[in-house]
C-alpha cells in the first residue's frame, strides 16, 4: 500500500484524477510519481535479498567443494570408526595429562570462578535438578520392584509344587 511522503499515512487512489490523495493530510499526489517510488523501493529491497540468498548459495557451494572430495575420499579408502571408549583405552594416560596439566595451569582465581560458575548454575537449575533426581531414584526402585519379580515368577516356574502348599505360619 502506498504511504504519503509529508505524514506516512495510507494513499486512496482517486483512478479518475489518477493521483492519490492522504486519508490525513488531504494532500493530492501524482500517481506516476508515486508509483515509481515505489517501484524503486521494492526493487531495492528485492535486490537486497537477491544479494543475500547468492552470498549463502555461494557459501554452500564453497562448502560443498571442501568437503565433497573428503567425502570421496572416504568412500574410497574408508577408515575404521573408533568409539569413543576405544580411543580413550589408548590415549588414557595422555588424557589424564592433559586434564592434570590444565588444572595445574589454573591460577586460585581461576579455579574459584569456575567453582563460582558450576555453583551458580546449580542454583539456576536446582528445580530441573531435584526433578531429575527423583526420577532416577524412583528408576531404581521401578528397576527393582521388576528384578524382585522376575525372581519370584522364576521360583514359582521351577517349583510348582510350592503353590499348593500351605504357609508354614499356618501350621502353628
Amino acid at each position: 500500500m502506498s504511504k504519503c511522503p509529508n505524514c506516512y499515512y495510507e494513499l486512496v487512489l482517486l483512478e479518475h484524477r489518477s493521483k492519490y490523495k492522504c486519508a490525513k493530510c488531504g494532500k493530492l499526489w501524482n500517481q506516476k510519481k508515486i508509483d515509481i517510488k515505489e517501484f524503486k523501493e521494492w526493487n531495492k529491497r528485492e535486490r537486497q535479498e537477491s544479494r543475500k540468498l547468492w552470498k549463502k548459495e555461494a557459501e554452500r557451494n564453497y562448502q560443498a567443494e571442501k568437503i565433497i572430495p573428503k567425502i570421496i575420499e572416504d568412500l574410497k579408502n574408508p577408515k575404521p570408526q573408533k568409539t569413543k571408549e576405544q580411543y580413550y583405552e589408548e590415549n588414557r594416560d595422555k588424557i589424564i595429562q592433559q586434564k592434570r596439566d590444565y588444572r595445574s595451569v589454573l591460577s586460585g582465581q581461576a579455579k574459584k570462578e569456575q567453582n563460582q560458575k558450576r555453583k551458580e548454575r546449580r542454583y539456576k537449575n536446582i528445580d530441573a535438578t531435584r526433578i531429575q533426581g527423583r526420577i532416577n531414584y524412583w528408576r531404581q526402585q521401578q528397576k527393582l520392584l521388576a528384578l524382585l519379580t522376575l525372581e519370584n515368577e522364576l521360583f514359582n516356574a521351577y517349583r510348582p509344587q510350592s503353590r499348593s502348599l500351605l504357609p508354614t505360619y499356618l501350621l502353628s
